[in-house]
């Protein structure tokens, strides 16, 4: 009987190298798929344009000049009231779970929403600007990202 009680010993082992194997195939799958949700919120996020005068700056997807105020502290936002109507918070109704290194917000008690940030600062538009505008630079002491 000795032969067949190492035999299923064997076959026991074998069965539980292959689950811890299985383990870390599906761990590792799991991470890379959160690393690729990371790397497409991100680019969901920002971008990067040029500006001949400015060089590279920080927009939204659609082109629109981000920029941060030299009033804020790190994580609140002191653009309130009719502030925010001239500089309108880049913001978001639902909380971000995914956001690039860097990045992150702060929850607006005026408008109850999600305004994102980077390193901490808080991000606005400026009201005049369109896509591809950098209108608001060096105003009241608002100015661009630069990257």
């Amino acid at each position: 009987m000795k032969p067949i009680k190492w035999i299923i010993w064997g076959l026991v082992g074998i069965a539980v190298l292959a689950g811890a194997s299985l383990i870390i195939y599906n761990h590792n799958s799991l991470t890379s798929k959160n690393n690729k949700n990371k790397e497409i919120q991100s680019s969901e996020i920002v971008k990067t344009s040029y500006s001949s005068e400015y060089g590279n700056y920080m927009t939204d997807l659609k082109g629109r000049t981000l920029y941060e105020y030299n009033k804020d502290s790190q994580g609140l936002s002191s653009c309130l009231g009719a502030c925010i109507v001239v500089w309108p918070p880049y913001q978001t109704t639902t909380q971000p779970k995914l956001l690039p290194s860097g990045f992150g917000y702060i929850k607006r008690s005026d408008t109850g929403y999600f305004q994102y940030t980077y390193n901490n600062k808080p991000l606005y538009y400026y009201q005049s600007d369109n896509a591809g505008d950098i209108k608001g630079n060096q105003i009241g002491g608002f100015s661009i990202i630069k990257e």
